[in-house]
């Protein structure tokens, strides 16, 4: 999936002006379709992650990361590559499991590109999620886009909280309080993630809140 090179219109430190303006807190769904895995594999949300630094606890795979602090949190922001790429480190290389739940806060200022959740593959390629006003797939059987009802005329600048639920093999995705996409069978099973996009410093993507968890529900609720 290629990408043209868009102007880059907002200047980085308008950026940490602006953009951040709401802290970033996770945001319920209020769908009860959604339930969270409840067997946590991976969880941050950067409070204990130095400003400037690249934050303990994940992997550069391409590109460059940083933590900041905006509006007292601590932020993700990838700022360079085509695709920059970063993996959450997983104790004891931990794979997923056949069921599992992942979670996350995003933010997309205006021009911004796609926040990529990429699935690798053995021989080095990626199927991906991208995660913007609207969810698209790469690299699965189908190219795929779930619609976001409220549309993308007021989607940039804020927080969005996304959330993707796999269970053998159904994929569902979903941003704020909508369902926005169902893959019934995927095609594929899901070991590692990671996560990334098309970066800039003049317009870096931005996320936080970071939970991977096993399991999607209870057997009471199946």
């Amino acid at each position: 999936m290629k990408y043209l090179p868009l102007p880059f219109i907002i200047i980085f430190s308008f950026f940490t002006c602006v953009v951040f303006s709401q802290k970033a807190a996770i945001i319920p769904h209020n769908n009860p379709d959604f339930v969270p895995g409840k067997k946590i594999i991976f969880e941050d949300r950067f409070k204990n992650s130095r400003s400037g630094e690249f934050p303990d606890g994940w992997n550069l795979i391409s590109g460059k990361g940083v933590v900041n602090k905006f509006q007292g949190a601590n932020v993700f922001l990838l700022t360079d590559g085509n695709y920059a790429k970063v993996a959450p480190h997983f104790k004891d290389d931990i794979i997923l499991p056949d069921t599992f739940t992942i979670e996350f806060d995003f933010n997309l200022m205006d021009g911004a590109f796609p926040l990529a959740v990429f699935f690798p593959n053995e021989n080095g390629t990626n199927r991906l999620f991208l995660w913007g006003p609207d969810v698209e797939t790469g690299y699965i059987t189908s190219h795929l886009t779930g619609k976001n009802p409220e549309g993308s005329d007021h989607f940039y600048n804020k927080w969005h909280h996304a959330a993707l639920s796999c269970e053998s093999g159904q994929i569902k995705c979903y941003i704020d309080q909508y369902k926005v996409l169902v893959i019934p069978n995927c095609g594929f099973a899901p070991t590692k993630v990671l996560f990334g996009g098309v970066a800039s410093p003049e317009i870096p993507l931005a996320f936080t809140n970071v939970r991977i968890a096993s399991g999607v529900k209870s057997e009471e609720q199946k």
